[in-house]
């Protein structure tokens, strides 16, 4: 392989290593952004690596034809190395900074979302209301109707039976008394 191919090679496994460590930066922010637990943050953690091992290889295929070298990884950790000494904390709040504004628009769309259901059922609300409202008032009157009948009623059953339950007893005491039989 030509030295300059090589050279290529080299900048493009530096610069893979440099976007490992951004994407792990995305990563890191988002895991703390969204307080994973640590069973999903162990399962976030395996598929995250796993996904960056195929970005970086399937680069270092294209870049390399498909030959895979010591120096590559080399490259990559160099990479990796020069992203977190030079730009890390400076990209790290951007990427914070970036978590709070999709939360922000996320939480404003949500508001909106929300009066303008508001908007949209408040007048359906009104008219099943308003609809709603002689039936209430034809079951109010019914129930109070009800109410008045059943006083009634139970108070002449239960006239019935203690008239019963007196002519009874005045039987019985007639028994008594005067030795007669009913």
């Amino acid at each position: 392989m030509p030295i300059g191919e090589q050279l290529i090679s080299f900048t493009i496994s530096i610069v893979s290593g440099c976007l490992a460590g951004l994407l792990y930066d995305f990563y890191r922010a988002f895991v703390s952004f969204a307080r994973l637990r640590k069973l999903t943050r162990g399962i976030g953690n395996i598929l995250f690596w796993i996904i960056l091992a195929g970005i970086i290889f399937t680069l270092f295929f294209i870049s390399n034809g498909g030959e895979i070298r010591t120096v590559m990884f080399m490259g990559a950790g160099l990479g990796a190395l020069m992203y977190f000494k030079i730009f890390e904390n400076k990209i790290s709040l951007q990427i914070r900074r970036f978590y709070e504004l999709i939360k922000t628009v996320f939480l404003f769309l949500l508001q909106v979302l929300k009066y303008t259901w508001l908007v949209l059922i408040t007048p359906f609300k009104v008219i099943c209301i308003l609809l709603a409202l002689p039936f209430k008032l034809v079951f109010f009157l019914c129930y109070k109707l009800y109410k008045c009948l059943f006083s009634i009623l139970s108070n002449f059953a239960a006239w019935k039976i203690v008239s019963k339950i007196r002519s009874r007893i005045k039987k019985l005491l007639n028994c008594i008394i005067f030795w007669r039989k009913s």
